[in-house]
């Protein structure tokens, strides 16, 4: 009976190693602002972006900068980097498939950092899709390795 009463969590990890700051502090207002959602971000100290949750692959852009995941309860975009949208995908490779099952800390995108070194390669998380949830920022954080936990969800 008391399964009914309980608050539904969520855990969001890191969708990358490195140094985490919080979405506002970026260098594109857009994504500072919050138009896409709030979130997190991390400087990449690796190659690696990985899924912050377990979730399926709903999108990932021809160019391979940014993907989608949806869980059960929300749906998040990971961006990599400003601007590197203008490499066309040259740089990125993928390692799943939209429709792919995902699992919290699985490597979703390798990018290839001295390609890329003209761009500025922040790996942004942001909650798309989250309604009736109050999140919180671990950002005490300030070095993570991917998948450990930087936002917990609690459904309202």
């Amino acid at each position: 009976m008391l399964s009914l009463f309980a608050k539904k969590t969520m855990i969001l990890g890191a969708p990358a190693e490195g140094d985490l700051f919080d979405i506002t502090q970026v260098s594109d207002p857009f994504f500072a602002s919050k138009n896409l959602g709030d979130g997190i971000a991390v400087n990449p100290h690796t190659e690696l972006v990985c899924a912050p949750c377990d979730g399926k692959l709903i999108m990932l852009f021809e160019t391979r900068h940014a993907f989608g995941i949806r869980s059960k309860d929300v749906e998040l975009l990971i961006h990599i980097g400003m601007d590197t949208v203008e490499m066309q995908g040259q740089g990125f490779t993928a390692l799943k498939k939209v429709t792919d099952p995902v699992r919290r800390g699985e490597p979703i995108i390798r990018f290839d950092r001295q390609l890329l070194s003209a761009y500025d390669l922040t790996v942004m998380m942001l909650i798309t899709k989250a309604s009736n949830w109050h999140w919180e920022k671990h950002l005490d954080l300030q070095s993570v390795k991917a998948s450990e936990t930087v936002m917990t969800g609690e459904r309202l």
